[in-house]
């Protein structure tokens, strides 16, 4: 795995003066650190997307977790995450490998841990002008999904009792996050990204699981909205679904973009994605 140095975004910290903390997966492995004043993702492009960047150009360019926890990455301190990195490694691969098949334009994929809302795995592939498919752009977080085209949505009142609207736009972490609560027995989860803060290894910070609603419906609705956990766009062949069957651990969605309607592949290998995700993670 090569380590990434994006040369638009390097950080250069003049180490005398401060040392930036790491960012960590759930394990304490590195997604990113600081080397001879320079920010690098040992990782590679896994995740970088998420993990973000901050540059000290005059235009001061700024995302992910790198803008989110600033002031205590500056100040030394580390981020520990909820990102496994292997399950991202996982993901991602099985993603890229669907995206080159159908010469898809953008695709996402979130693997969330059902009881906790721990995002454990969040891949966002795009397209570059060179036809390489890299960590452009948080689909996940920013791409907006119309809830007409989940049927479980529709039919499933939210916890704060309104109902979706079919002109409601939704996020696929959005859509994930409710179809969680059906996986979770109605139990609706804030996701969590971060679990903690450390300084100097000793804990000054701590993120704990929310939840957001004890139960989103009956536990009659529950039993049969787990029965109709695959949905269907237009233009995106999306996948949702829980794993294992038989007792569920994980939640997943995958959502594959393809702009020219005569190349839409509908939610076949959006559910193959879903079953290579679900296989190579179990087996691990």
């Amino acid at each position: 795995m090569k380590i990434l140095i994006f040369s638009i975004a390097l950080l250069f910290c003049q180490v005398a003066k401060c040392q930036r903390g790491d960012i960590l997966d759930t394990s304490g492995r590195l997604l990113a650190t600081t080397r001879d004043g320079v920010r690098l993702m040992p990782h590679g492009d896994l995740a970088s997307r998420t993990i973000g960047y901050i540059t000290q150009d005059p235009y001061s360019s700024r995302s992910g977790l790198e803008e989110a926890f600033d002031e205590h990455l500056t100040d030394g301190g580390d981020v520990v995450t909820t990102i496994d990195i292997d399950m991202q490694e996982i993901v991602a691969e099985s993603l890229r490998n669907a995206l080159q098949r159908h010469n898809a334009q953008h695709a996402t994929a979130v693997v969330m841990h059902i009881a906790t809302g721990d995002i454990k795995a969040i891949v966002n592939l795009g397209r570059d002008s060179n036809g390489n498919y890299r960590e452009l752009y948080n689909y996940a977080l920013a791409h907006a999904i119309a809830p007409s085209t989940f049927m479980l949505m529709s039919k499933i009142a939210t916890p704060d009792g309104g109902e979706l609207q079919p002109n409601d736009e939704l996020t696929p972490l959005h859509i994930l996050t409710f179809y969680n609560a059906v996986a979770n027995d109605g139990k609706w989860i804030e996701p969590r990204l971060v679990t903690k803060l450390t300084q100097n290894g000793e804990t000054v910070q701590t993120f704990e699981t929310r939840v957001l609603s004890a139960s989103i419906a009956s536990d009659a609705t529950i039993d049969k909205a787990k029965e109709m956990m695959v949905d269907e766009d237009k233009y995106y062949a999306s996948f949702v679904g829980y794993f294992p069957d038989d007792n569920p651990k994980y939640s997943c969605i995958v959502s594959i973009y393809q702009q020219n309607e005569n190349g839409h592949t509908g939610n076949t290998d959006a559910a193959y994605v879903f079953r290579e995700i679900a296989d190579k993670t179990m087996k691990r």
